[in-house]
C-alpha cells in the first residue's frame, strides 16, 4: 500500500520527464536529418555579429555607413561574444537554437503545471513532437527560439505573478523586446492589463527596468544608425499593400482551427474562464495584430509567429486538465484513459513530414549555389573588392567582401528608394554584380526590380561569367565588370552549373 502511495506521488514527475525526454530525442533525431537547413538570414546576423567581435562594431560594411540589417539585438550580441571566445558562429547559432527549443518547452510546461497540474504539464511536450516547424526553426541559425522561450519565460511570469516576480516580470520583458521588436507589442499590452490589477508596485518595477533602458537603447540606436526602425521594416511594411501578412497569420492559425481543431478546441476549453492568463492571451492578440500588416519576407513556417506556438500549447494543456476534471467523476478511471487518449490524438502529425522537404532543399540549394559562390570568392584572393547581389548573407558572411545588398535590408539607400536606384548599385563600382535568372547562360528574371539591373549592366560593360545552381529555376548569374583572369578562374572553376 505504502509502495503504490510513493508510486502515484512520483508517477506525475515521470509522466512530464518522459514526454520531455521523448522531445529532446525526437529533436536530436530530426536535427541530424534536418541540419542541412540553414536560412540565408542568419549569415546576415552573424556578419553583423563577426564585426563586433572583431572591435568593428554592429556594422554590415566596415568603414561604410551605418545599416540595421538585423532585427535582433540580443542574438546578435550573443553571437558575438560566442565568435570572439572562439566558437564557430554557424554551429553556436544552430546549437543554441537547439537548446532554446528544449528551454521553451521547459518553461511552458512549467507554466502549464502551475496552472492545471500534471497533464497540463505534458501537453506542451507533446505538442512540440507533434507540430515539427517547432523542430526546424531550432536548426535554422535564426533568433526564432530564443525569441520563443524570452516571450515564454514573460508570459509565464505574467500568469503567476507575486510582489517577488515584478523585477524578474520587467527583465524578461526587456529581454523578450531586443530579441524580437515586435515583442514590444505584446509585453506592452500584458503589463498594461497587469498594471490595472497590481498599480504602482508593477509600475515601478517597469519602469526602472523596462521603459528607462528599453527608452535608452532605442535612442542610442536611432542616433547610431540614423532611423526610427530597422531596415527590414521599410523593406517589409512600408509600399506593400494593406493587411500583407494576414494570410501568413491566418496560416499560422488554421494549425489549431482547420488542420487540428482538437488543438484548437482545447485551447479555447482552456482560455475559458482562466483570469490568470488573460494578460498573456491579450499580449499574444497585440503581437498577431501586428503582423497582420507587414509582409512575411523569408517566413518560412510561420517564422515571425512561432514564438506564440508554446502559449497555444499551454493552452491546450489548461485544456486538457478541465476536459479530464470534468469528466472524471463521471467516469471510473476517466482521468488515465482520457490523458492518454489526448496525448495520442495531439501527437498524430499536423502533416506529412514530407512537407519538410522543400526546406531542406532550399538548404542544399543554399550550400550548392550561395555558400559554394563565397567560398570561391575567398579562393580569388581577392579581399578589397566589392560585389553587389540580392541574398546577401551566406556570401558576406563567408567572402567578407565589401557587400552591397540590392535588396535593401542592409542599405539604407535601397531599402528607403524600395530598389527603385538603379543609379546608386553601379556607382558603388561592384567589380561583380550577381543577379537571380530563372535559367542558366542567359538572363531571365525571376524578381521584377533586377530587370533595369542587367541591360545597364551590359551597357556599363560588364560580361557573363557563370552561374551557380541554387534550384532548377533559380540561378545566380554572375556578371564581372572588368578582365581578371585568376579571379574569373577560381569563381568558374567552382560553378555549379555546366
Amino acid at each position: 500500500m505504502l509502495r503504490a502511495v510513493k508510486m502515484r506521488r512520483y508517477l506525475p514527475a515521470l509522466a512530464v520527464g518522459v514526454a520531455c525526454v521523448a522531445f529532446t530525442w525526437l529533436l536530436a533525431l530530426r536535427g541530424a536529418r534536418w541540419w542541412v537547413f540553414t536560412l540565408d538570414d542568419a549569415y546576415i546576423t552573424l556578419r553583423y555579429s563577426q564585426h563586433w567581435a572583431q572591435g568593428l562594431g554592429p556594422t554590415w560594411n566596415p568603414g561604410g555607413p551605418p545599416a540595421e540589417g538585423y532585427t535582433t539585438t540580443l542574438w546578435m550580441a550573443l553571437l558575438a561574444l560566442a565568435i570572439r571566445l572562439g566558437f564557430d558562429g554557424l554551429l553556436f547559432a544552430k546549437l543554441a537554437g537547439v537548446a532554446f527549443a528544449v528551454g521553451t518547452l521547459a518553461v511552458a510546461s512549467r507554466m502549464a503545471y502551475q496552472l492545471a497540474g500534471t497533464l497540463a504539464a505534458c501537453v506542451p511536450w507533446v505538442l512540440g513532437c507533434a507540430y515539427w516547424p517547432f523542430s526546424l526553426h531550432a536548426v535554422s541559425g535564426m533568433e526564432t527560439t530564443c525569441s520563443a522561450f524570452l516571450l515564454t519565460l514573460f508570459f509565464w511570469l505574467s500568469s503567476t505573478l507575486t510582489p517577488r516576480r515584478y523585477a524578474a516580470l520587467a527583465v524578461s520583458a526587456l529581454m523578450a523586446c531586443l530579441a524580437r521588436p515586435e515583442a514590444v507589442l505584446a509585453c506592452g499590452a500584458t503589463l498594461l492589463v497587469l498594471l490595472l490589477r497590481e498599480r504602482w508596485p508593477l509600475l515601478r518595477a517597469v519602469l526602472l527596468y523596462t521603459v528607462l533602458p528599453g527608452a535608452l537603447y532605442f535612442a542610442l540606436r536611432c542616433w547610431y544608425f540614423g532611423l526610427l526602425f530597422p531596415l527590414s521594416f521599410y523593406v517589409k511594411a512600408i509600399g506593400r499593400e494593406r493587411f500583407a501578412g494576414l494570410s501568413d497569420v491566418l496560416e499560422f492559425y488554421a494549425v489549431f482551427v482547420v488542420h487540428r481543431p482538437w488543438w484548437g478546441a482545447l485551447a479555447v476549453l482552456g482560455a475559458w474562464r482562466a483570469p490568470r492568463i488573460t494578460p498573456a492571451l491579450v499580449g499574444a492578440a497585440a503581437f498577431s495584430v501586428f503582423f497582420i500588416f507587414p509582409e512575411h519576407i523569408m517566413a518560412f513556417e510561420s517564422r515571425y509567429m512561432i514564438p506564440l506556438f508554446p502559449l497555444l500549447s499551454v493552452l491546450a494543456g489548461l485544456g486538457a486538465a478541465k476536459a479530464a476534471a470534468w469528466l472524471s467523476p463521471r467516469t471510473r478511471f476517466a482521468t488515465p484513459v482520457i490523458a492518454t487518449s489526448l496525448i495520442l490524438l495531439a501527437a498524430i502529425p499536423t502533416s506529412a513530414l514530407a512537407n519538410v522537404e522543400p526546406w531542406l532543399s532550399y538548404g542544399r540549394g543554399l550550400q550548392r549555389a550561395h555558400v559554394t559562390f563565397a567560398h570561391a570568392m575567398r579562393a580569388s584572393g581577392l579581399r578589397d573588392a566589392r560585389i553587389a547581389m540580392l541574398d546577401v548573407g551566406a556570401v558576406g558572411y563567408i567572402a567578407d567582401w565589401n557587400t552591397l545588398d540590392t535588396f535593401g535590408l542592409n542599405d539604407a539607400h535601397v531599402a528607403l528608394t524600395h530598389r527603385q536606384d538603379v543609379a546608386y548599385v553601379f556607382a558603388a563600382k561592384p567589380e561583380l554584380l550577381v543577379l537571380v535568372s530563372k535559367i542558366p547562360g542567359k538572363f531571365e528574371a525571376l524578381f521584377p526590380w533586377e530587370e533595369p539591373l542587367y541591360p545597364e549592366a551590359i551597357a556599363r560593360g560588364y560580361r557573363y561569367l557563370c552561374d551557380y545552381q541554387f534550384d532548377p529555376h533559380y540561378y545566380l548569374q554572375v556578371l564581372a565588370r572588368d578582365e581578371n583572369p585568376s579571379r574569373d578562374e577560381a569563381l568558374c572553376r567552382s560553378r555549379t552549373h555546366p
